[in-house]
């Protein structure tokens, strides 16, 4: 899959306050693009139906503004680059066959993700930021499903999930400084968050299958 998106602002001009810096037309491209090939299959001694794949993902962000014709305009130019792979899988295993536990599924599987992101800040023409952040992290996922009869189920399910560390910047701080002074944008840093998500659930299906009823609990860490 490919996506290109763009947004433009053609509009020129200032806070309207009287000597602060005047900003020229801004421009946000964002483009991706992801390759991923799995198999699923089923059915399989005590397996009862599973997925394995990989994934591949690139990212760019670039954000700038053209500043002709303004005679104090502040000019930025913001890039980011991201690239991350993974490797991923999911089994279900009846276990009656394997330690006679009639009803009861056991869900194993994981993520193994590698990241890197890179961001650059230029304000005018100085250099604000240009990092590297490199992640590799394993997200697992464990679970257990009982059906003790037709119609009748019970589930809890533990997964992780995690978001890489990276820049914030505030496009806007460098618009604010007064004329003449060094352009500069403000920028912060963050680390990677994890997630440690914990879901049970239930669901009956009654009266012939004419009234069904379900409910899910969620714990986020």
């Amino acid at each position: 899959s490919h996506s290109d998106s763009t947004l433009e602002n053609p509009f020129i001009g200032s806070l309207g306050l009287v000597g602060f810096r005047e900003f020229g037309a801004l421009s946000f491209n964002n483009e991706e693009t992801e390759f991923e090939t799995y198999l699923q299959f089923a059915d399989i001694g005590a397996i009862s139906k599973g997925v394995v794949g990989v994934i591949h993902t690139e990212t760019s962000e670039i954000v700038d503004n053209d500043p002709s014709g303004l005679a104090n305009a502040f000019l930025i130019d913001v890039d980011g680059e991201s690239t991350t792979s993974a490797v991923y899988g999911e089994l279900e295993w009846d276990l009656e066959p394997l330690i006679g536990a009639n009803g009861f599924t056991l869900i194993t599987g994981g993520r193994f993700e590698s990241d890197e992101r890179t961001r650059q800040v230029f304000a005018d023409t100085n250099l604000q930021s240009d990092r590297t952040f490199e992640e590799d992290v394993f997200l697992p996922k464990l679970g257990v499903r009982f059906e003790p009869k037709d119609g009748l189920e019970f589930g809890y399910t533990y997964t992780e999930a995690y978001s890489p560390g990276g820049v914030e910047v505030d496009l806007v701080s460098g618009f604010v400084l007064p004329v003449g002074a060094p352009g500069a944008l403000s920028l912060s840093e963050f680390e990677k968050e994890t997630i440690r998500n914990h879901e049970l659930h239930g669901k009956a299906s009654l009266m012939n299958d004419r009234l069904k009823l379900g409910g899910t609990l969620f714990y986020y860490d």
